[in-house]
């Protein structure tokens, strides 16, 4: 039944035109990066034009947040740190690959929390 309510509600957007609704999902998935970073259980969202360049993130992430902290990029509850360009790319790289993903997830620490 809920497959046909969807259906039934889809069916007007595809009658119209198919294309033009996926179509600013695309662009804007190949321009910007959408990267979501969580502190102390503060969220906030970032975009990022492509290509993504850590020091950009590292310097936003201090002039957000007020301090430098260690990226955690967080992927089915696992989480590994970005601690160079290559690292973020690889992130950017599963975004890009999962049809699923809006956006890159990732966990900010302070330094001293992670040294302990």
């Amino acid at each position: 039944d809920l497959v046909a309510l969807q259906m039934t509600r889809r069916q007007p957007v595809f009658s119209y035109d198919s294309s033009k609704p996926k179509a600013p999902a695309q662009a804007s998935r190949q321009d910007d990066v959408r990267i979501k970073f969580e502190f102390s259980g503060e969220r906030r969202i970032l975009m990022f034009g492509r290509p993504v360049q850590f020091e950009d993130i590292q310097q936003k992430v201090k002039s957000v947040f007020g301090q430098q902290l260690d990226l955690y990029y967080i992927n089915n509850e696992m989480s590994i740190l970005l601690r160079s360009q290559d690292d973020l790319d690889k992130a950017v790289d599963l975004l890009d690959r999962s049809s699923n993903m809006k956006s890159i997830r990732i966990l900010l620490l302070t330094q001293e929390h992670t040294n302990a």
